[in-house]
């Protein structure tokens, strides 16, 4: 992963070289079915330092190059998910899913 930017959207990528992104994940409330934790599903190959982000729609398995830097994003993670969402996030998310 990349950054997460002030409207909770996480910018993923494969190298941080990488001159573009190669999607966005949105990241909401713990209210609204977000979670993130350490390690994969049974079932997933497990690669190093690799975490989970679970939205209502999907889940993401992640890595980053090391344990610190993942230690990292589950706490940035974990800080957006228990925060309520702000008013303009809100109204983001209902006009992405009356779309």
């Amino acid at each position: 992963m990349a950054s997460v930017n002030s409207v909770n959207i996480a910018l993923y990528v494969e190298s941080l070289q990488d001159a573009y992104a190669l999607g966005e994940i949105f990241i909401g409330s713990r209210d609204t079915g977000y979670t993130a934790r350490e390690g994969v599903p049974p079932g997933v190959t497990e690669w190093a330092f690799m975490f989970t982000l679970r939205t209502p729609s999907r889940m993401f398995h992640l890595s980053a190059e090391t344990a610190e830097e993942r230690s990292s994003w589950l706490e940035s993670l974990r800080a957006i998910i228990a925060s309520p969402l702000s008013p303009v996030v809100e109204l983001r998310m209902v006009r992405q899913h009356s779309c």
